[in-house]
């Protein structure tokens, strides 16, 4: 992929921080477990990021594999301090959320809709 596109891909997952409040982070990874692009805030420690994804990819290939099979679906773990979201898209990649406790998912939820429209024409070349 392109350094252009994969700066649009930056710049759209900024935006979803941005304008969701709640919103910490995001990321796209594709289904090996290889992050495409990401708008990953300060207070938000890389390394860890870099364990969740490797974590999924050796205990989760089939849950991958089932989370693929369902897009437009989102599947979401919670926890005290805030939620990791999944958005399965059709290019066999997964769009990662984070969002904290105080996190707004119905906003969310119709902002992703949009992007993930706009992310998988970027990726695969489409005129958007």
């Amino acid at each position: 992929m392109n350094s252009d596109r994969i700066v649009r891909l930056n710049e759209l997952l900024s935006a979803l921080r941005s304008e969701v409040p709640g919103t910490r982070a995001s990321f796209l990874v594709t289904i090996d477990g290889f992050m495409i692009a990401s708008d990953i805030g300060d207070s938000i420690d890389q390394y860890e990021i870099g364990k969740l994804i490797s974590s999924m990819e050796q205990k989760g290939q089939k849950f991958a594999e089932n989370v693929l099979k369902d897009r437009g679906k989102r599947f979401v773990v919670w926890s005290e301090k805030g939620d990791i979201q999944l958005f399965p898209l059709k290019n066999s990649s997964i769009l990662f959320v984070l969002s904290d406790s105080d996190s707004r998912p119905g906003l969310l939820q119709l902002r992703v809709a949009k992007i993930i429209e706009i992310i998988e024409a970027v990726i695969n070349n489409e005129d958007i």
